[in-house]
């Protein structure tokens, strides 16, 4: 199983130049999977082969041409990377390209040592300026096949206001409602804080289905949903307020690790219902709570 999600054939264990030449085989196919296959490996260096991100992309937006319901998910994936939202795979940006076509320029003025210490960028600017367009509609086609990811990523960018869109509270719920729908957890969760607080102009909150949401994602084993779930049994959200509830699922949250549950158990003193009411109103735009801050990621309540 390669890095990029899909297999590379059946062949001998450590025969990569036979498992590279079975692929590029396939890829008279014209299959999708065959063609992220072969993208996955160039933007590696996979099986022997060296690095080639041009090649890669190249390879990636023939496979999201042919992407299909069976096969969603090299649309995605090229959405991402449009989106740079895509941490698996550091590709240079157009601004990468600018800096070293500059220094290069330095260099051929006679300015030396700066040439060296900054690698060329393998592609052109037609090949890594960021596209939010052409990402959103990469990402949205996957969504329209039902590839569930797609559908919890736009409820993120509605919400956030990320890849060149404003933020539409409404349609982030929608997506988030069909991501949970078809099981995402962290869809889940979001919609959860979507409901927990409402938003105002588009729709209220409704505290019983924020609980119901949490719940639905802690059962799936997501250790945020459990802190989640904790506080909203101390406070009483959507749920009569019972402290050795919230403590039960406080501490399953701790034994997978999650860090706030762990300082939440340390600090003994209970939230009330009033401070989550004031900490409502005082983070302006604080939907989900236990969302993680896009910098510090901290959660706003801990």
């Amino acid at each position: 199983e390669g890095r990029g999600g899909v297999g590379v054939g059946v062949v001998v264990v450590g025969d990569w130049p036979a498992a590279f030449l079975i692929i590029r085989a396939d890829l008279t196919l014209h299959a999708p999977p065959t063609s992220q296959r072969m993208a996955m490996i160039y933007f590696f260096g996979d099986l022997g082969q060296t690095q080639n991100f041009r090649q890669a992309l190249s390879l990636l937006a023939r496979a999201a041409r042919e992407a299909n319901a069976e096969c969603p998910h090299p649309s995605y994936v090229l959405g991402l990377i449009l989106a740079s939202d895509y941490p698996k795979i550091d590709i240079p940006r157009y601004e990468d390209f600018v800096v070293w076509e500059e220094a290069s320029a330095k260099c051929s003025l006679g300015v030396v040592g700066i040439r060296n210490s900054i690698p060329n960028p393998q592609l052109n600017s037609e090949h890594v300026i960021p596209d939010d367009s052409e990402a959103l509609r990469n990402i949205g086609r996957a969504a329209e096949l039902g590839y569930t990811p797609a559908l919890n990523k736009l409820g993120q960018y509605y919400e956030y206001g990320m890849a060149g869109l404003e933020p539409d509270p409404w349609k982030s719920l929608q997506y988030y409602e069909q991501a949970a729908e078809r099981g995402d957890p962290e869809a889940m969760l979001s919609l959860s804080g979507w409901y927990m607080s409402g938003a105002e102009g588009c729709f209220e909150k409704n505290e019983p289905l924020a609980f119901k949401w949490c719940d639905k994602a802690a059962k799936k084993g997501m250790a945020k949903a459990e802190f989640a779930l904790g506080y909203y049994y101390e406070v009483g959200i959507g749920v009569q307020s019972d402290v050795h509830r919230a403590i039960e699922h406080y501490n399953r949250a701790a034994s997978k690790g999650y860090r706030n549950a762990i300082e939440r158990l340390n600090r003994g003193s209970s939230v009330t219902r009033m401070q989550h009411d004031e900490t409502i109103r005082r983070v302006k735009g604080a939907r989900d709570p236990f969302r993680e801050d896009k910098d510090n990621k901290d959660c706003v309540v801990s």
